[in-house]
């Protein structure tokens, strides 16, 4: 879930951008847009062969063998409440770096004038 959240609002930030032209912006979106539709598809198929695909017979021959501990579903837990919750609502870590992103790119437009009129001036001739 948050992986996807991340690879949309890259896809959505390149399609969107004004930095690049038309001719390179289509065929990168496109190739974009074919990622985004095949990363679920092998991450579903891959999970669908690891819980479905065919039994290891050395597994099961331990009469012992138990699922998962406590201590082994509390660390997946773990690790899932924040993933469930980013893929949700990704504003959570968003927001932690929005306004130093505002402030770079404000920074940037600000100094592009700059550098553009320094490259335009001929250097002065002794």
């Amino acid at each position: 879930m948050s992986g996807f959240v991340a690879e949309l609002m890259v896809f959505i930030g390149f399609a969107t951008s004004d930095a690049y032209s038309t001719f390179f912006k289509m065929p990168v979106v496109l190739l974009a847009a074919v990622g985004v539709i095949l990363t679920p598809i092998y991450l579903l198929s891959m999970l669908r062969e690891i819980f479905y695909g065919p039994e290891n017979q050395e597994l099961i021959s331990h009469e012992a063998l138990v699922d998962a501990e406590p201590r082994e579903v509390f660390i997946i837990g773990c690790l899932l409440v924040p993933i469930i919750g980013i893929g949700f609502y990704p504003k959570l870590l968003t927001q932690i770096y929005d306004s130093k992103t505002m402030q770079l790119t404000a920074r940037l437009r600000a100094s592009i004038p700059a550098v553009v009129q320094k490259q335009l001036t001929p250097p002065l001739q002794p």
